[in-house]
């Protein structure tokens, strides 16, 4: 991932973290580990991180079933690499 992409990742979760302040919870949906864990120390106990990717799995052997796609559109917000 370039650097570009990462830290407009991590600026547009803080971003949306801020103007959901005063929501209920946040919903997160990222595509790795390392993504889940970063968004997870932002957002602390105001919401929940769900990961695509098992960390033991291979992001190049991934395939999307139904379930992760219904992952993407029930998320508040998503971090891709």
């Amino acid at each position: 991932m370039s650097l570009s992409k990462f830290i407009t990742n991590i600026s547009f979760i803080f971003l949306f973290i801020c103007a959901e302040a005063t929501s209920a919870e946040i919903n997160i949906t990222t595509s790795i580990r390392p993504l889940q864990l970063l968004a997870q120390a932002i957002i602390e106990d105001r919401g929940t991180v769900r990961t695509l990717i098992d960390a033991q799995d291979s992001a190049h052997d991934f395939t999307l079933t139904p379930s992760d796609r219904l992952n993407f559109e029930t998320a508040d917000s998503t971090a891709m690499d």
